[in-house]
């Protein structure tokens, strides 16, 4: 049994909404990419944006800009600014790189389709650069708070990232300040480390063989020189396979002398996800504040 099974007992009023939902109800499968794209676009880009909508801002208040960032393949992708209005280079904001999840393949522009790893990281990592080298144009001020964060595949791609960000020369003077991970897969299950084996036991859960599809290559490097990231929340949910990889990431960068925050939840309201969210946010931006 995993140390961490404590933080599997749900939130009751989670426990109704199973209850109610039938046991084949959108089954997630990684056999066919497609279905498995219109799923993610069913059951999270749909129900996600009806959720979501009514607590947006007003319209005149902040600005969506599109734009195209180039690969060394000659492809392009589209990356996505949301902005505060007015915009002003005088009164600069922080920003905040978010990567989405999607199971490594699925989604649309809300929820993009990834490229096949490591291709996907790749993308990204131009994402970041990206708004390195234009965040002036946008009114953004990286010493204000330069935060990467993503869920789920997100996560692992996030987590990547902020380790090469912080040991690239293209980014000197402009390194992370924060990085934000929501349920990240970021150790492979064939990849375990003998010695915190006896800690990764969340993956045993009935859901968790869907995982072990994943390119194994996406572990992240837990060792070495996690001293240079950035501080780091990390939101887990106790009822899920990647739990105890979440948990054992984040003890093992806060032992190497990482800044980090922790919340588990038990698959309670979304209401409370998006507050602990928030609060993360809070908190890493406040470590820019001067003291």
């Amino acid at each position: 049994m995993s140390h961490n099974a404590q933080y599997s007992v749900p939130d009751p009023e989670w426990a109704t909404i199973v209850a109610a939902t039938p046991e084949d109800a959108h089954e997630l499968t990684a056999d066919d990419p497609e279905a498995l794209r219109a799923t993610i676009r069913e059951v999270f880009i749909g129900p996600g944006k009806r959720h979501l909508e009514p607590q947006l801002p007003e319209a005149n208040t902040y600005s969506v800009e599109t734009s195209n960032v180039p690969h060394a393949d000659g492809t392009m992708s589209r990356i996505r600014v949301i902005s505060p209005l007015p915009k002003s280079v005088e009164s600069p904001v922080g920003c905040i790189v978010w990567i989405h999840g999607g199971a490594f393949v699925g989604g649309n522009f809300e929820f993009d389709d990834y490229r096949i790893f490591p291709i996907s990281h790749h993308d990204a990592y131009d994402g970041i650069k990206w708004i390195a080298d234009n965040a002036r144009d946008h009114g953004i001020d990286l010493t204000r708070g330069f935060i990467l964060g993503g869920s789920s595949a997100g996560g692992n791609i996030a987590a990547s990232l902020a380790h090469r960000v912080q040991n690239d020369a293209f980014f000197e003077g402009r390194r992370l300040t924060g990085s934000i991970l929501v349920v990240p897969p970021v150790i492979h299950p064939h990849g375990y480390p003998a010695e915190f084996r006896d800690e990764l036991q969340s993956i045993n859960m009935p859901e968790g063989s869907q995982w072990t599809v994943w390119d194994r290559r996406m572990t992240i490097e837990m060792f070495g020189t996690v001293s240079v990231l950035p501080p780091t929340y990390l939101l887990i949910a106790g009822l899920d396979v990647l739990r105890d990889e979440g948990i054992l990431y984040e003890r093992l960068i806060r032992e190497a002398g990482v800044k980090t925050r922790l919340t588990i939840l038990h698959l309670s309201a979304s209401k409370k996800f998006e507050q602990d969210l928030q609060d993360g946010v809070a908190w890493l931006l406040s470590l820019q504040e001067p003291k």
